[in-house]
């Protein structure tokens, strides 16, 4: 199993009540830096995501872009050509796979 960096600076807050959290990083088997090239695809399909959102009828007053750390996940997920993604934002996590037009079978979005 392997983790976006970014994703640790979302997540790790050092809060008792995040324990959880902290078991899921601790078995983790891999930190995946951030590169310019991912931080790029993770860009592209951020905007994509929300230029389907808006002109797909889905867009809701106050709504925004995906964070760019879901967008980071997605681009890490599409690298690697397949994957599982556990999330809090089922639905943003499913715009960007839509964006990056890949199929459930392809990465599979797991909400929690």
């Amino acid at each position: 199993m392997a983790i976006p960096s970014a994703v640790l600076a979302e997540v790790v807050t050092d809060r008792p009540d995040h324990a959880m959290i902290d078991r899921v990083i601790k078995s983790v088997d891999e930190d995946v830096p951030l590169t310019p090239e991912r931080a790029r695809q993770a860009g592209i399909l951020r905007a994509r995501a929300w230029d389907l959102r808006r002109t797909s009828g889905r867009h809701r007053k106050g709504d925004s872009p995906p964070s760019a750390v879901d967008a980071i996940v997605m681009a890490e997920a599409v690298a690697a050509g397949a994957a599982v993604i556990l999330t809090s934002d089922p639905d943003d996590m499913e715009l960007l796979r839509e964006a990056a037009g890949l199929s459930r079978d392809q990465i599979e979005i797991i909400g929690v």
